[in-house]
């Protein structure tokens, strides 16, 4: 592969009395970026937050990104692009076969454009057959996961075995991520484990008026304690516990449940508002259905984030509501205990409807105590806001790449 870089100005090395020698520009380093199914405008988590990294580096380092992915409910099959990023959609509805061979096409007309490595992020046979093709082309490989459910069935375990082993970098968003890696074979050397990045000029302590106006926007009056159950209205998320735990919580608690209806879960979305106005608490319950752009807005409303999900690779709503000061209660079975101490971030409980309403009380202290929560933000923020994630991100890719 080629290799280029960004001119600057001036003789390389050269020295003047009193000014340092010029430094070495950069490599630019060029992805060609694999997304399993949707890119953004259409709704997908982490393709959505890793689209937000790619936006950042670029302003920061010489990076270019070409992105291929599936069409969906608001794309087209062909190449478009996003924020200066061209990004090429395959048709959602083809086989594995016809998938397999479009994934080689692709790569071999995108190594005539030139690039560095292949960046691919969770699973599907999309990423499964450009990890195919990468091995046999013998091309650099960043696999990153972000759902600890791979190993759920023989056949997809095997899928995914392949492509991280074929890995010269596997990113891994939570310890039980890692685990899973490891249990697929990749060595450890290969594995980087990181949080997610949060953009902490977004998510961060409001400020008393910014407060009142979120709260007062959602109907949220001073005494009422306001929790939130954010993502996709999904089986997976397990909204029962919390409409269940409300049920049985004194009136003065409110949940808002709020997430994008995913194209394969439509009747669980529809099951979900039946359950909801069929509730006898329904009058403290909301379910916004739709994509959630300004999710900050919710977080600097509520008293409390929930987390009774059946899985999780990590769960960015954690993290980002912890940055905003908003303790959070989260399912005791996803293996995401680091990221929660008991009194100081929330805790964790059984998702079951007794042990999370018994959580919710347990937290009083916490919730109504804001200078804790401040002291929380800023532990949060120094761990999760994404300067520091995003260089180490620059550094890995650019080792990757060749580039040191």
């Amino acid at each position: 592969m080629n290799s280029r870089t960004v001119p600057i100005a001036g003789t390389a090395g050269a020295s003047v009395a009193g000014v340092a020698p010029a430094q070495p520009a950069e490599r630019e380093v060029r992805v060609a970026f694999v997304s399993p199914g949707a890119y953004p405008p259409d709704f997908a988590g982490a393709q959505l937050r890793l689209h937000r990294t790619f936006l950042r580096l670029r302003q920061q380092h010489p990076l270019s990104v070409r992105v291929l992915a599936q069409a969906g409910e608001a794309t087209q099959a062909g190449w478009s692009e996003l924020d200066g990023i061209p990004i090429r959609r395959l048709p959602a509805d083809a086989g594995f076969a016809a998938t397999f061979r479009a994934a080689g096409a692709h790569l071999l007309s995108e190594r005539k454009t030139g690039f560095d490595l292949v960046y691919c992020v969770t699973t599907g046979r999309l990423v499964y057959s450009i990890g195919a093709w990468a091995r046999m082309l013998r091309l650099p490989l960043v696999v990153e996961f972000v759902n600890n459910n791979i190993e759920d069935s023989r056949g997809r375990r095997l899928m995914a075995q392949q492509l991280a082993r074929a890995a010269t970098l596997a990113i891994a968003i939570s310890r039980p991520i890692f685990e899973q890696f490891r249990r697929l074979g990749v060595p450890e050397e290969r594995i980087w484990v990181r949080p997610n990045p949060v953009d902490t000029g977004r998510f961060r302590v409001p400020s008393v008026t910014e407060r009142f106006e979120a709260r007062q926007r959602l109907g949220v009056g001073p005494e009422t304690v306001l929790h939130l159950l954010v993502g996709g209205l999904t089986k997976r998320k397990n909204h029962e516990v919390g409409i269940a735990a409300i049920e049985r919580l004194p009136p003065g608690h409110r949940l808002v449940m709020a997430g994008p209806v995913l194209p394969d879960e439509r009747s669980y979305a529809d099951a979900l508002a039946e359950r909801v106005a069929a509730s006898p608490a329904a009058e403290r319950l909301s379910l916004i259905a739709g994509f959630v752009p300004d999710v900050e807005q919710l977080m600097y409303a509520a008293d409390c984030l929930w987390m009774p999900s059946l899985e999780e690779g990590l769960g960015n709503v954690m993290l980002e509501a912890q940055c905003c000061g908003v303790p959070c209660i989260i399912s005791d079975r996803l293996g995401l205990d680091e990221h929660i101490r008991y009194g100081y971030d929330g805790r964790t409980a059984a998702p079951l409807p007794p042990a999370w309403a018994e959580a919710v009380v347990s937290l009083d202290k916490l919730i109504g105590n804001p200078a804790a929560r401040q002291e929380m933000a800023g532990r949060a923020q120094a761990a999760y806001a994404y300067p520091a994630i995003d260089a180490e991100l620059w550094r890995r890719l650019r080792q990757v790449a060749g580039g040191g």
